[in-house]
C-alpha cells in the first residue's frame, strides 16, 4: 500500500512539475500564450486545421518560381473537392509587370483548380496567383490555410497568394 501512494505521489508531483514548466499538454487548443485549465500554456503558433477546413495542399508553379515556361498553367490542390462555382470568381491571375489581369478559363477537378491563360505569359514578366476568400468546398467550407503548400496566406482574409517569374 506504502509503495502505490509512493508510486501516486511521484506521477502527481511530476505531472505538477511539467505544468509549472510550462509543457504543452493535449488540452491546449494551439493557440500561443493561452492556459488550459490544467495549468499547462500552449506552445503552438499558428491554429491547426482540422478535418473539415478547407486545406490549400499544393500549388504550381511554385511560389518564387523563376523559368516558368511561358505556356504554364497554375493550379492549386486542397484536400477537399471544389464547390465550382466559387472557385471561377476567387482565383485569378495578374501579371505585376503591367498591373493586368491575365484572361484565363478555369477548371475544376474535384478538388484540383487550374487557370488556364487564353495565350501564353509574357517573358520575363512576374506574376501573381490569387485564390481569394469566397473560395469553398463543396461542403462549404472556407480555406482554412495552406498546410506547406507554399503560398502566402492572410487567416483575416483567407486570401492565398503566390508568385512566379516567366522564362526570358
Amino acid at each position: 500500500m506504502r509503495r502505490i501512494k509512493l508510486v501516486l505521489a511521484v506521477a502527481v508531483a511530476t505531472a505538477a512539475t511539467l505544468g509549472f514548466l510550462g509543457v504543452a499538454s493535449a488540452k491546449d487548443n494551439a493557440t500561443t500564450g493561452t492556459t488550459a485549465p490544467d495549468n499547462t500554456v500552449a506552445t503552438e503558433s499558428t491554429p491547426q486545421a482540422s478535418s473539415n477546413d478547407l486545406v490549400l495542399e499544393e500549388i504550381k508553379p511554385p511560389n518564387g518560381a523563376t523559368d516558368v515556361a511561358k505556356d504554364t498553367s497554375v493550379k492549386a490542390t486542397f484536400n477537399k473537392n471544389l464547390d465550382a462555382s466559387t472557385v471561377r470568381n476567387n482565383f485569378s491571375l495578374k501579371d505585376t509587370d503591367t498591373d493586368k489581369t491575365v484572361n484565363a478559363s478555369i477548371t475544376v477537378d474535384g478538388d484540383v483548380a487550374k487557370l488556364n491563360p487564353n495565350q501564353n505569359l509574357k517573358s520575363g514578366d512576374h506574376y501573381k496567383a490569387k485564390l481569394s476568400g469566397g473560395l469553398r468546398s463543396k461542403s462549404g467550407d472556407k480555406l482554412k490555410s495552406v498546410n506547406g503548400s507554399g503560398a502566402d496566406f492572410d487567416s483575416s482574409t483567407r486570401k492565398a497568394t503566390w508568385t512566379f517569374t516567366v522564362e526570358s
